[in-house]
């Protein structure tokens, strides 16, 4: 699934794993003119993912999706038969420390809330976030992206 926007809006674009087996992961582009992602992608990853119900792999899970969510306060991660609430709050201070650090593991992005396995495999999926390449516990800024 694919889908380009004129200048000035947001486009997203999908590769991944679904319920229905095809080809389905959003990625939230960013602006052009940002220099690196910024919360604003996080969010509209979060919407798209759960407007489409897209499933994603995570360290603990191999099928995980959002089934509801509330803008601004929380989202709810089904895997399977457990399903648990994740506090926006919680994943924009974890992404804070990604934005302040350039780098983070699952260990960085642990508390608060205890979903650092779910927080890594969301931030993997905003465009301008990678896995580090010498060392895949890591996820770092795209070279180009980071500013520094």
């Amino acid at each position: 699934m694919s889908a380009t926007r004129s200048r000035g809006r947001k486009a997203f674009r999908s590769a991944g794993i679904t319920e229905a087996g095809s080809s389905v992961r959003a990625k939230a582009l960013t602006d052009p003119d940002e220099a690196r992602p910024g919360w604003k992608a996080v969010e509209e990853l979060i919407s798209t993912l759960a407007a489409s119900r897209a499933v994603f792999p995570t360290a603990n899970s191999t099928t995980n999706w959002i089934s509801a969510y509330e803008p601004g306060r929380r989202l709810m991660v089904e895997s399977g038969s457990q399903s648990s609430w994740v506090q926006v709050d919680h994943i924009r201070t974890c992404w804070e420390k990604f934005e302040e650090r350039g780098r983070v593991c699952r260990q960085d992005v642990l508390e608060p809330g205890r979903r650092s396995a779910f927080m890594m495999a969301l931030f993997e999926q905003v465009v301008g976030v990678q896995r580090e390449k010498r060392n895949g516990r890591y996820l770092v800024f795209e070279r180009g992206s980071n500013g520094r």
